[in-house]
């Protein structure tokens, strides 16, 4: 029979043959299941290659979709919290002082958004009206335990500007602004 080498591959030759007895005879048994285990790792490494970029991809998009989330809450609270501060203005503008806590509190309910505020502080029976524009008026904690985000706060200052500021800086803020006696009724 005659025989033409193709290529060479490991410790077998590749022939064209015209039988397929040849081929046994032409490579050893460590040969052959040489390149069938070189094929089989190729494959393997190929699918687990393609499995691990799924589930990178996957976790990625996991991830990305929650911090998505946490940003358009934060963005929700921020937007309600601008409705309060109108509302503010507005009261302040009409009757020259800042509203009651029962007041403020019938507002909330009117409020689109207003469920984005939990636990929401009003300081307004801290503040005058000769209080400093940065002065804090309502705040709202959010926490973001499963998000890249920081924690924080979405302020209400007295100017009826609405800002985020992270826990630490609101803390040290609050601290200064608040008077002892303000310190003592809001630790009960």
């Amino acid at each position: 029979m005659p025989l033409k080498a193709s290529r060479r591959l490991s410790a077998c030759e590749d022939y064209e043959y015209e039988s397929p007895k040849t081929v046994w005879s032409a490579c050893s048994d460590a040969a052959i299941n040489e390149r069938i285990t070189e094929t089989v790792d190729r494959r393997q490494k190929a699918i687990l290659i393609e499995v691990a970029t799924v589930i990178i991809i996957t976790l990625i998009a996991v991830i990305g979709m929650i911090n998505f989330k946490d940003y358009i809450n934060r963005s929700e609270s921020i937007s309600a919290m601008q409705q309060v501060g109108q509302i503010v203005a507005e009261y302040r503008r009409q009757h020259n002082r800042v509203p009651s806590e029962s007041m403020f509190s019938r507002e909330m309910s009117n409020i689109k958004g207003a469920v984005r505020l939990p636990g929401m502080v009003y300081r307004g029976l801290w503040i005058d009206l000769e209080a400093e524009p940065n002065d804090i008026l309502a705040y709202a904690k959010k926490n973001y335990p499963a998000s890249l985000l920081d924690d924080g706060y979405v302020v209400l200052r007295f100017d009826a500007n609405t800002v985020w500021m992270g826990r630490d800086d609101f803390e040290a803020l609050l601290n200064e602004q608040q008077s002892e006696v303000e310190k003592e009724m809001t630790r009960k």
